[in-house]
């Protein structure tokens, strides 16, 4: 699911920058091709809930690099980061909204880093739901059903 939302965040990012933008989203290549932007989920909880259900709260980080060619800085991180916070308050993920939080932008190093929280649904398997898919009606007596574990019988 991590990954389908990292696909959400750099669809956004396509979306409000053009398609020109550079995205990295796995290693960094030793020949990075500025101006660029870095996108990771920098940590993730699930956090149980009743139901078979569960929220997987990721956060995520947006690192951008502007390499040497950037006339105004300043101007130009201002710009990209009120887009940032534009983008991340909502993003696609199989074709569901997901809005974000705790948004914080701050210079780093030449760039800047913007990060955002998002809790996403996520069904979960108990034990008992794996044990069900396991069993098999064997006989119907007397109104009764006789489960056995499939495994059993093949």
């Amino acid at each position: 699911m991590s990954d389908k939302l990292i696909d959400g965040i750099c669809g956004s990012l396509f979306e409000f920058f053009g398609n020109d933008i550079i995205i990295y989203t796995d290693r960094v290549p030793s020949n990075l091709l500025f101006p660029c932007f870095f996108v990771s989920i920098d940590n993730s909880e699930q956090i149980d809930r009743i139901g078979g259900r569960a929220i997987l709260r990721c956060t995520v980080s947006i690192k951008f690099i502007p390499g040497d060619e950037m006339p105004e800085p300043n101007s130009e991180f201002e710009r990209i980061l009120k887009g940032l916070f534009h983008l991340a308050e909502c993003i696609m993920v199989d074709g569901k909204k997901i809005p974000g939080f705790r948004f914080k932008g701050s210079t780093q190093n030449g760039g800047f880093i913007f990060s955002a929280v998002y809790d996403i649904f996520v069904s979960k398997e108990s034990e008992q739901d794996q044990l069900m898919q396991k069993l098999k009606i064997f006989n119907e007596k007397e109104g009764r059903k006789i489960w056995h574990l499939a495994e059993e019988h093949f």
